[in-house]
């Protein structure tokens, strides 16, 4: 389902507007749990002086993730607050057609985020930890660290049933996303991602920070020229690897595009090989398939 077919139209905006602040929201929280995780990780780890810079920049995000936490799920201190839930109630009380209320209504009932009993049990947990945490910990040093606590997991959980809710709430997003913005909603993409590519930042800073207080070495002079021979190699080889990954992920996004939208099947080059007519393929579509065509080919026309 389209947005602008789902959402009144004076609501269209206030949606997209707010749709944007929270799939930022959910991203950057993806990426904090995922930071948190690698550097706990670490803790079995004889890491020296390096554990001191990374239990830093662990407690600057934990704190950035208590906060977006309250913020995406538990923040109601105004009227134009915005967290998950008030999405949610306004899409279902106001944004929506009629005709599809029913239908959204009935799919969100269905998700365990809407669960009586976790909203009774796990997410109040979670709500008066959060609560406790910023206004007196983060907000005003008034506790002890261990006076106060909460368990990543249940973070980790909420922020995944949020994600599922959102997607639940979003009707494809892409038509209002520009690329560099993201997609919108493919959370699980991001999960897998930034869980990789924060344990290698982790791993790589805490190798890169070693104190090295000297080096000596002896080598041959004639084994200097196959040494940079190697890593010159070496480094090709990963420029290659590179290269070979950022081909492969333009061609998912490419692929998840066109599954998505029919009109990209066929590229400028596509037509001018089999003679066909630019303008006389684009009349056979919305103008809404029009204006995608044109913006994602727009370096070849």
């Amino acid at each position: 389902m389209k947005h602008d077919e789902v959402i009144k139209p004076e609501f269209v905006q206030q949606y997209i507007d707010t749709h944007k602040i929270l799939y930022r929201t959910l991203s950057i929280m993806i990426s904090d749990v995922n930071f948190i995780k690698a550097c706990v990780n670490l803790q079995d780890h004889d890491l020296g002086n390096d554990w001191i810079s990374i239990k830093y920049l662990h407690g600057t995000v934990f704190e950035s993730l208590i906060l977006r936490t309250y913020k995406c799920f538990f923040d109601n201190s105004g009227t134009d607050s915005t967290n998950l839930f008030r999405f949610k109630n306004n899409i279902i009380g106001s944004f929506l057609k009629e005709e599809f209320q029913e239908e959204i209504k009935n799919k969100v009932a269905t998700l365990r985020i809407e669960d009586k009993i976790y909203r009774a049990t796990r997410l109040k947990r979670v709500e008066e930890s959060v609560l406790c945490l910023r206004d007196q910990y983060i907000g005003h040093g008034l506790l002890n660290a261990d006076d106060a606590t909460i368990d990543l997991t249940d973070i980790e959980e909420l922020l995944k049933l949020g994600c599922e809710l959102f997607q639940t709430l979003s009707f494809e997003p892409r038509r209002f996303y520009t690329f560099l913005e993201g997609d919108g909603y493919d959370f699980a993409r991001e999960f897998a991602y930034t869980e990789k590519s924060l344990a290698n930042l982790i791993r790589y800073t805490q190798l890169s920070s070693n104190n090295i207080a000297s080096i000596s070495c002896n080598l041959d002079p004639d084994c200097e020229e196959n040494a940079v021979k190697k890593i010159q190699t070496l480094i090709g080889k990963i420029n290659e690897a590179k290269k070979e990954e950022r081909i492969e992920r333009e061609l998912r996004i490419a692929e998840s595009m066109i599954k998505d939208y029919p009109i990209l099947q066929l590229s400028p080059g596509d037509l001018k090989r089999e003679g066909k007519d630019i303008s006389e393929y684009l009349k056979q579509w919305s103008e809404a398939d029009q204006e995608i065509w044109l913006e994602y080919y727009s370096e070849e026309l």
